[in-house]
């Protein structure tokens, strides 16, 4: 063994005095001075003396020399003891080593760890259930933004990939979706797993009228009417219910904890939680889907030939089909490409793509979808229909294409050099400056002008 006191452990009680127990330093400090007190005796009985090789070189004298393979503890027994009572006095050496150690060396009393023990306790007492409530605080938050994520990928996946889960395949789903393992999604970090509902009253325009959903497979989109107001489907609804406390109930009203506010209990539940259940320890995040529909009305005015319209989500792109009838309550996921064709007869030849976004309507008409009525309601250039005073102002790009095909007036009796071209410009410009000065005031110069430019070709155009 080293005896070589360079050798010897150093006491390390700095790590007390900085966290602030200065009871427990006191103690330690009676112990340090303890160990140095023995240390500086076995140096020669001098805190100066630090060179010391061995303690058998401390304690005899040159004209005592230790044999090689005398045991140091068998010497400090018996000859050396003559040798120590003359390097450190006749009590040193009058007694047993162990019991002057004993006698002369500071240590803890029974009263002073019983004190220590008593302090040590009252604090953690003291403290221990703050730093419970802190954990649990850290857990709560933690679990709510992990549902908070859940939800966000659940939004991504649907928009993104044109399904919907059911609750047997979400876990994976949001698994896959999130990069994380399944139990990170099916349990919470207190590992109580949660659970995940889907609204018993759901309807959509699936097989069953249930989840999962797969909008490329239903190509006419979802739509249903309640109280006649259109609507994607009804209760469209998912929710997931997480504790870092106790389990959760076998059974939960969907309901009764959709309804519920955050910080409370479900009325419902059993009386393990409602008398002795932590409503922090709940999270419930609601997930409502109807507003990731947006609707698109398809409109076949022509009566000969029909458009036709397909849907892609993603690389998932449905069939083509026919617009026979006008689709009036057809709801797709938002970010839904729609493809229009011309006819459903022979090569459909794609006339345009537009993407759902918002609510927007399209009409097939003169054999091509449109944005917007062009005012004819025909399969092209009609026979010429004569104006009256019942004539609907939305026929305007009839009345335009009537006066731009119509011949010359046969009882003018001369000619002006007005073209059909022009006189409609003018009606046109005419019209825009009138709708403008309805809502702004006053007639401006350029309306004026526009009613005297209408006057002069009307008169032009009756000779």
């Amino acid at each position: 063994m080293a005896t070589n006191p360079a050798f010897w452990p150093q006491p390390r009680w700095g790590w007390w005095q900085r966290a602030g127990f200065p009871l427990i330093n006191t103690l330690l400090q009676r112990g340090v001075t303890c160990w140095q007190d023995l240390r500086n005796r076995f140096n020669g009985f001098s805190p100066a003396f630090k060179t010391v090789e061995t303690v058998s070189d401390a304690l005899r004298t040159p004209h005592t020399p230790l044999k090689q393979g005398v045991n140091e503890r068998w010497w400090l027994r018996n000859s050396g003891r003559h040798e120590m009572s003359k390097l450190g006095g006749g009590s040193f050496g009058s007694v047993p080593m162990v019991r002057y150690l004993q006698r002369n060396c500071p240590a803890y009393t029974l009263m002073e760890i019983v004190g220590v023990l008593a302090v040590i306790a009252i604090l953690g007492t003291m403290m221990a259930p703050a730093i419970v409530r802190r954990i649990d605080q850290a857990a709560h938050v933690r679990d709510k933004t992990e549902l908070g994520g859940m939800a966000d990928a659940l939004r991504s996946v649907v928009l993104r990939t044109g399904q919907i889960p059911g609750s047997d395949t979400i876990v994976s789903v949001l698994a896959n979706e999130m990069a994380v393992s399944a139990n990170q999604v099916a349990a919470s970090s207190r590992n109580v797993l949660r659970a995940f509902l889907v609204d018993p009253n759901l309807w959509i325009a699936s097989s069953t009228g249930y989840l999962p959903y797969n909008q490329t497979k239903f190509p006419y989109g979802t739509g249903t009417k309640v109280n006649g107001v259109c609507i994607p489907g009804t209760n469209l609804r998912l929710m997931i219910v997480s504790s870092i406390g106790q389990q959760l109930p076998n059974t939960i009203d969907f309901n009764d904890a959709w309804a519920t506010p955050d910080g409370t209990i479900p009325g419902t539940w059993p009386s393990s939680w409602t008398s002795s259940g932590r409503p922090d320890d709940l999270c419930i995040q609601r997930v409502d889907l109807t507003p990731l529909f947006k609707r698109i009305i398809l409109n076949p005015i022509d009566t000969n030939c029909f458009g036709s319209f397909a849907i892609e989500n993603g690389q998932a792109v449905s069939a083509t089909n026919e617009v026979t009838q006008s689709m009036a309550n057809s709801w797709y996921l938002q970010g839904t490409a729609l493809r229009l064709c011309d006819t459903n007869s022979g090569f459909r030849l794609m006339e345009m793509k537009a993407v759902a976004q918002n609510d927007v309507s399209y009409v097939f008409e003169n054999q091509a979808w449109r944005g917007q009525l062009s005012g004819w309601g025909t399969n092209g250039p009609a026979p010429y229909i004569a104006p009256s005073s019942t004539t609907a102002a939305s026929l305007f790009t009839m009345l335009a294409t009537n006066l731009i095909t119509a011949g010359l007036n046969p009882n003018a009796t001369g000619n002006y050099g007005d073209s059909t071209l022009a006189v409609l410009g003018d009606f046109y410009t005419y019209m825009t400056l009138y709708v403008a000065w309805g809502g702004n005031g006053p007639p401006p110069a350029a309306l004026i002008q526009a009613q005297t430019a209408i006057s002069q070709i009307t008169i032009d155009m009756s000779k």
